[in-house]
């Protein structure tokens, strides 16, 4: 997987913990503690690693971040440290290896949990570091440990509230601890407050998103708790409890589940994730006890052939057939259809029935490609028409001149194989179409075809596709489209060498992107759309022809701890009353402006590090608003910060310098304030220019 480094990674303008715009720099001194480096940023909070400069331990602070338009008119206090003090409550009453020890809180600034630092990579890690697979006595191990953190929360009368893969760590001897409990609060309160203070698409339960679909309680972490079992049995995260409140049905880990884990244990996974309160495990420990007991199971064979439950639209069974309960408890996505004890009917009847049987039931639901003939099929093609939904295919490498189309819910595997990946090029067309309500691509190459008017090299039609470790380019096109109506989500990749738009986002579709790389694209590195939603978490962008990032038509972004270098236009821009909020970023050495806001566009910066651009580092104009907070603009061919022509602008606790002109200008009918900001150092006097001018 590739590990994009932020370009410049040598230079001053690099985001190094030395020189990054944070509240807290390396080296700072906070009590006896001094920070070394951040390890985490939240909605409210940052986490550092630090040293006990009396005893040389390692800690981690989890700190407030400044909100000074939040704090309560009683205690002075804002949300954020309201928040931390709760949860340092909460933390005092547990003492439990799964839950890291609170050492001591500081009272700051800013207000901090001192905890232990605890060693090993979140699950999410640990299953993309094991190719999204981990053996059934690991997975039983992670949950027997997470089900007794969670008795412990629960016999002090707390629910966690926000239970996910990013906030469970798996220490170098395999055992979990659940590290945030930022969302935590009494059994009292949950019952009492109007909904969840946390929400995790996916792993939040039904009633934490709507108090009409049941009371919340520790049957609420049994759902988030049976999220995460179904994350790791099937390879996706489930959907949102919202999806399923409008009928979207969540496929069963009976049957989207990988076959390696018992029939039985899928079973009580589906248990732990019903939709109503009543219908789930009422406590942590009587799950925990049906996943051992699923696990102890030696007899539990998945059935010879199993009936999905029938809506009045599907083929009708022969009269007579005999039917029996799916294995585990309140397994009722699921029957058991003894052959033996068909009644045949006419023989048109029977005919299309055992056809529709066979299409859905009698196909494999794990394929292996191989060139050489060594597997179940040679091509990616041939495994694509005949495995079953929810089957995964995994490709040797080799190099495969073949245009894929996902029509059904599937995931397709790169096999290890050292150095070399499986590598999908085409002749003519794209390389990957999805148009499944959900698929997954892992550890593959997908090359472009090259040629007059080319197609998108992958092109995400409809559904959701999950996308991880992949590498993509399209010499003569786009290397990646998300048409209207489909979604992604891309981790540890690498989209390069696109003649068009490295990455096309269209009206209504929604793109995360997180710890990837995109770069030299000979238009925008990725361009959003007609109220697309793009998200940039740890991502750089470098070497495009046009803008890093262009928001357009309504279009929302959310740029966060991402690098934005080189580009052949303005670093980022946002027009059409397109929005984006930029965190913790740099934007760096483009073409033109860092970051440029037209025709009624807005964006907030806040710890961003605008430098080296070769006009101004930030241009605001034509109704488009911009608010600069606790950033670096400096060194730019002209202004740091250029208002112009009916705009808005706030500068709050910036540094303004060493730009060749104005430190910051705001012309022609411009609403300006500076706060708590230094503007100096410019290279024309006076600092700060206003003026109401025709």
């Amino acid at each position: 997987m590739p590990t994009p480094e932020p370009a410049n990674a040598g230079s001053s303008l690099a985001p190094t913990p030395q020189t990054a715009p944070d509240a807290l720099p390396r080296n700072r001194r906070i009590g006896q503690y001094r920070v070394e480096r951040g390890l985490g940023l939240g909605g409210s909070c940052r986490t550092y690693v630090a040293t006990d400069v009396d005893t040389a331990e390692t800690v981690a602070l989890k700190c407030a971040r400044p909100d000074a338009h939040g704090d309560d008119p009683g205690t002075g206090e804002g949300p954020a440290e309201a928040s931390l003090r709760e949860e340092a409550e909460v933390l005092r009453r547990l003492a439990h290896p799964g839950v890291p020890r609170l050492v001591t809180t500081l009272d700051g600034p800013p207000f901090c949990l001192v905890l232990e630092l605890v060693e090993g990579v979140d699950l999410e890690r640990h299953l993309l570091g094991r190719g999204d697979r981990i053996a059934q006595s690991e997975l039983v191990e992670i949950l027997a440990g997470l089900a007794d953190v969670l008795a412990a929360v629960h016999d002090q009368g707390f629910v966690h509230g926000d239970l996910k893969p990013s906030n469970i760590m798996i220490r170098p001897d395999g055992s979990p601890v659940i590290v945030d409990f930022g969302a935590a609060r009494t059994i009292e309160a949950a019952r009492d407050e109007d909904g969840a203070r946390a929400l995790t698409m996916g792993y939040s339960a039904p009633e934490c998103h709507d108090r009409g679909c049941g009371t919340i309680g520790p049957w609420s972490d049994v759902y988030s708790l049976g999220a995460v079992a179904y994350r790791v049995a099937t390879g996706r995260r489930p959907i949102s409890a919202d999806a399923r409140a409008k009928g979207v049905p969540l496929p069963a880990a009976t049957e989207a589940g990988h076959r390696d884990f018992a029939f039985a244990l899928r079973a009580v996974i589906d248990w732990a994730l019903e939709p109503v309160p009543e219908d789930r495990p009422r406590s942590v420990r009587d799950w925990a006890a049906a996943v051992k007991a699923a696990a102890e199971r030696t007899d539990d064979e998945a059935p010879t052939l199993l009936v999905r439950r029938r809506s009045a639209s599907d083929v009708s069974a022969p009269a007579g057939a005999v039917t029996a309960r799916g294995a585990g408890p309140r397994s009722r996505r699921r029957s058991r259809l003894v052959v033996g004890a068909l009644v045949l009917g006419t023989a048109a009847g029977v005919s299309a029935w055992a056809a529709h049987l066979y299409h859905q039931y009698f196909l494999k639901d794990e394929w292996l490609v191989d060139q050489a003939g060594a597997g179940d099929a040679s091509t990616i093609s041939e495994a694509l028409a005949h495995a079953r939904d929810g089957a995964t295919i995994l490709v040797r490498p080799g190099l495969y001149e073949e245009s894929l189309a996902v029509e059904r819910p599937v995931t397709i595997l790169g096999a290890p194989g050292g150095l070399q990946r499986p590598e999908i090029r085409p002749v003519t067309g794209h390389c990957v179409r999805v148009s499944a309500r959900t698929a997954r691509l892992s550890g593959l190459v997908l090359r472009g075809a090259e040629g007059a008017a080319p197609a998108p090299c992958l092109e995400i039609l409809e559904g959701h596709a999950t996308l991880a470790g992949l590498a993509i380019s399209a010499p003569a096109g786009v290397a990646v489209a998300v048409a209207r109506g489909g979604d992604a989500n891309m981790l540890d990749s690498v989209v390069s060498d696109s003649g068009g738009a490295a990455i096309s986002v269209a009206s209504g579709s929604r793109v995360e992107i997180a710890n990837s790389e995109i770069r030299n694209a000979g238009e925008a590195g990725v361009l959003a759309r007609g109220g697309a939603a793009v998200s940039l978490d740890r991502t750089t962008i470098t070497g495009t022809g046009q803008a890093g990032l262009f928001l357009a038509e309504g279009a929302h972004g959310r740029i966060l701890g991402s690098t934005i270098a080189g580009s052949g236009a303005s670093g980022i821009e946002i027009a059409g009353a397109a929005e984006a909020a930029i965190a913790d970023s740099v934007v760096q050495g483009s073409q033109a402006a860092g970051v440029f806001i037209r025709d009624a566009g807005k964006a907030d910066l806040e710890r961003v590090l605008v430098a080296g651009n070769s006009l101004s580092g930030v241009v605001v104009t034509s109704m488009g608003a911009v608010r600069v907070v606790a950033s670096i603009v400096r060194e730019n061919g002209e202004h740091g910060v250029l208002l112009l022509e009916a705009t808005r602008g706030t500068v709050d606790g910036t540094q303004i310098g060493a730009n060749a002109g104005h430190g910051l200008v705001a012309l022609r009918r411009v609403t300006a304030e500076t706060t708590d900001s230094i503007v100096e150092g410019n290279g024309r006097e006076p600092q700060i220019v206003q003026a109401d001018q025709p």
